[in-house]
């Protein structure tokens, strides 16, 4: 797949690297919250997803250890593919996030504990 950096790409991009020089001291702040806006932009990738068609849609670690992303099985393909991030584009100015929130977060502290 091609990744074209969109604004909204760009602006993950930068909060996944204001995040990991947080978490290696490089910068001071609160991981708290950009943690929670990375959730916040997967659960729109994920509910856009599923609006768009794709099953299985998951969050999941690059590498079982790394970055969150969200991956599923687009209508067109055979096979797992990383969700685009324009689905979560499109989804969120629709202005239907909401329903997908406590449940993906639920399920995302799930696997940042490593399940525990």
């Amino acid at each position: 797949m091609v990744v074209v950096m969109t604004g909204r790409t760009h602006a993950f991009a930068s909060l996944q690297a204001r995040f990991d020089a947080i978490a290696s001291g490089r910068l001071s702040g609160d991981s708290t919250a950009l943690h929670n806006a990375i959730l916040a932009h997967l659960a729109e990738n994920q509910a856009g997803a599923v609006a768009a068609g794709w099953t299985e849609v998951a969050l999941t670690r690059l590498g079982g250890t790394g970055k969150l992303y969200v991956e599923g099985t687009s209508p067109a393909m055979q096979g797992r593919d990383r969700v685009p991030d324009s689905l979560g584009a499109s989804y969120a100015a629709s202005g239907s996030v909401d329903h997908v929130g406590a449940e993906f977060r639920s399920k995302a502290r799930w696997s940042d504990d490593g399940g525990q």
